[in-house]
């Protein structure tokens, strides 16, 4: 958790997959960017970063852009890149609000805070490290709050705020438990630290 990429980002995988999809929209719009598509296609090219949003590929008369249309080839450079997009932009949003954060990040922390799992740690992880950005913990950590909930994305429903439930099933754990959390080395001195690691 906190060695190699999980150091500068608590989900670097998604941010890959995210980054990989909108690279492969990069190279199609290539040939707008290099002036070999001039016009309207290379406005469709441009525009289709909005993909699934405002662009259509079932008819002429229903895109709002009359350039986007694909009616020319299904397998025209617009259609591809069209195509790709809507993967891309599908991908974002089923990543960061369907199947991909919102069913890590609060079902962990609260896991973690329920069975005292190195709870402190964690939420300590959590205020240093950024949530999809990969950032260096000392530039991520001292940033203003509203920063992080606009900017890299960290919405206000990926943060974990324990419930009464939720502290009730922790002293249930801890009771269980004989008081001392479990994964925290609480009452250990330095030598059994170590020899507890290994």
């Amino acid at each position: 958790m906190n060695k190699g990429v999980w150091s500068w980002s608590r989900h670097p995988n998604y941010f890959g997959e995210i980054s990989l999809w909108f690279g492969i929209w990069l190279i199609c719009i290539s040939p707008a960017v290099q002036g070999v598509v001039h016009g309207g296609p290379a406005k469709a090219l441009y525009l289709s970063v909005l993909g699934p949003v405002f662009l259509t590929c079932t008819s002429p008369d229903k895109s709002p852009f009359p350039f986007a249309s694909c009616s020319h080839s299904p397998f025209s450079l617009s259609s591809l890149c069209l195509s790709l997009t809507e993967m891309a932009n599908i991908m974002t949003v089923l990543l960061m609000f369907v199947s991909g954060l919102t069913l890590q990040e609060v079902p962990n922390a609260q896991k973690r805070y329920q069975k005292s799992l190195d709870w402190e740690a964690y939420q300590e992880y959590l205020r240093r490290t950024s949530i999809l950005f990969p950032l260096p913990p000392a530039m991520y950590a001292p940033m203003p709050v509203w920063l992080k909930r606009t900017l890299l994305l960290e919405f206000p429903m990926y943060v974990f705020h324990p419930t009464k439930d939720d502290e009730e099933q922790r002293r249930r754990n801890q009771d269980s438990q004989g008081g001392t959390p479990r994964g925290s080395n609480v009452g250990l001195t330095t030598g059994q630290e170590d020899s507890a690691r290994t």
